[in-house]
């Protein structure tokens, strides 16, 4: 099993443009906290709680989203961590429309933040490992 075969193609394309468009998530973080710092009137301590979360769920997420994907496999790993992300994007539409009230404009936006976040680390692990593994030239074990 080679994984450049035609049959592999079209997932390692998806697999690309996923990883790039995560990446692009990565990067927009220090460019909105500018903005979330000049628009909402925050202090960088409190806009750093947006970088903060994204990191954080990298340590708290990391460990059940793998024993997830151990209990369901890769693939319901993925699906499930585009759902939740794409959930935690829909979320941002009444945060900024002010339909959320945490208290203060940047906690209205980083419940949608996190909620984006952590499927996101998820879908890291998921695609990082599936991608190893049929590198490797192995088979997953469980229902994927």
């Amino acid at each position: 099993m080679k994984i450049t075969s035609p049959q592999y193609r079209k997932a390692f394309i998806l697999v690309t443009t996923l990883f790039f468009m995560w990446g692009l998530s990565y990067g927009l973080i220090d460019v909105l906290n500018k903005h979330f710092q000049v628009t909402l009137n925050v202090s960088k301590a409190q806009s750093g709680l947006i970088q903060a979360a994204y990191f954080g769920a990298y340590f708290v997420v990391a460990i059940p989203a793998g024993l997830f994907m151990e209990w369901k496999g890769y693939k319901a790993g993925i699906l499930c961590g585009l759902s939740l992300y794409a959930i935690g994007a829909l979320l941002f539409v009444p945060a900024a429309a002010g339909v959320v009230e945490l208290g203060s404009q940047l906690m209205d936006l980083l419940l949608p933040a996190v909620l984006a976040i952590v499927p996101i680390t998820a879908l890291v692990m998921a695609v990082t490992g599936m991608v190893a593994q049929k590198c490797a030239g192995g088979k997953e074990h469980k229902n994927g």
